[in-house]
């Protein structure tokens, strides 16, 4: 039960503040979410890691990673992306540093490695790609943390794969609602563009006639003022 609470309530608890900050619209880009699933990687890395060699490093690395990550947002494009790219060389030049000092080297050290080397030319060059990096970095360390290295009994195991598999449902669910509402806004939002378009269009059209009436009126104002000047000569010869 004390793994359940460890590795699962997290999880839970990140879930209902995403929802929390969505219904009170705090969520400010993202920004804030994506600062707490880093806070939450850092957790997962520290809770139960039997290797301590390079650990505060980096801790102390992945934090500036992180926060550098956040000022980007903030401040581009006048920040740029050089210091979240040397944040990310730090990470990766400690993490090679661990890797190369480990004794126990497994094949999924290898991929976590690979993955965290990626992270400097992603954060550089395509940081859209981040996202898609740290998520299967996460992914990869739990496969390590839980299924092979097996940290927790297979009870537990279960227990936590549960939670998780709920949790991972209910973001699915939560997607295809905002996907859902996202459609109906933009319908609505071409139903609009529609009715402005033809409110244009007769805008336009009341234009022209008016433009017309105005040019008939007035080529009737200029025959009168014709045939008044015609009465007015016919009256002087008479």
């Amino acid at each position: 039960m004390k793994d359940v609470i460890k590795y699962g309530l997290p999880w839970i608890l990140l879930c209902a503040i995403i929802i929390t900050l969505n219904q009170l619209g705090l969520n400010q880009g993202g920004r804030l979410i994506g600062l707490m699933i880093a806070i939450l990687a850092i957790f997962y890395f520290n809770i139960d890691n039997p290797h301590k060699a390079y650990k505060n490093g980096l801790n102390i690395s992945l934090i500036a990673w992180v926060v550098t990550l956040q000022l980007r947002q903030i401040f581009k494009p006048e920040l740029g992306n050089w210091l979240p790219a040397l944040a990310a060389a730090v990470l990766a030049f400690i993490y090679f540093q661990r890797f190369q000092a480990r004794t126990d080297k497994h094949w999924v050290d290898a991929l976590k490695l690979i993955g965290v080397l990626a992270l400097l030319p992603a954060t550089y060059f395509e940081p859209a790609l981040t996202g898609i990096i740290t998520t299967l970095l996460a992914f990869i360390y739990l496969l390590d943390r839980l299924i092979i290295r097996r940290q927790m009994n297979k009870t537990t195991q279960i227990i936590t794969f549960c939670v998780m598999g709920l949790i991972c449902l209910s973001f699915m669910i939560f997607a295809f609602i905002k996907a859902d509402e996202a459609e109906k806004q933009r319908l609505k939002a071409l139903a609009a563009q529609e009715e402005a378009e033809r409110l244009r269009d007769e805008a336009v059209q009341i234009q022209q006639k008016a433009q017309l009436e105005a040019a008939q009126q007035a080529s009737i104002a200029a025959s009168i003022m014709e045939e008044l000047q015609a009465c007015k000569e016919d009256s002087k010869l008479n």
